[in-house]
């Protein structure tokens, strides 16, 4: 199945622990920088079917010209940067937006595809 938001990237029907599916879903806003992985597997070990959203999400500093902008970023790396030494986490917040029917229809069958891919090739 591919579509203008959903993509299938690879199939592995013969993988050492079991089938797996993979897809790309692209985000409403656009940016290049929000895109989920999604991974339907069946694992033959626990004998279920795993279904793995990934999303890269990041803290993104914009960069504006002129000095008092340039020292307003690099304090925020900055106390980035020690909330990550000294704290021990940084916590962000991501948010894959699923717009109109049309996108969330292609999502249901990415899944419905990918669950009947690895239901049939298990072994």
């Amino acid at each position: 199945m591919t579509s203008n938001r959903v993509m299938k990237t690879a199939e592995f029907p013969n993988a050492a622990d079991g089938p797996c599916v993979l897809y790309k879903a692209q985000c409403e806003c656009g940016s290049d920088e929000d895109i989920m992985d999604i991974c339907i597997e069946y694992e033959t070990d626990p004998d279920e079917i795993v279904i793995t959203f990934h999303c890269i999400v990041g803290r993104y500093f914009y960069t504006y010209y002129g000095a008092a902008q340039y020292w307003c970023n690099l304090w925020k790396r900055i106390k980035t940067s020690c909330k990550v030494l000294f704290g021990g986490s940084l916590e962000v917040d991501g948010a894959f937006i699923i717009r109109g029917e049309a996108q969330a229809i292609d999502l249901i069958g990415a899944l419905n595809e990918g669950l009947k891919f690895v239901k049939g090739a298990r072994p």
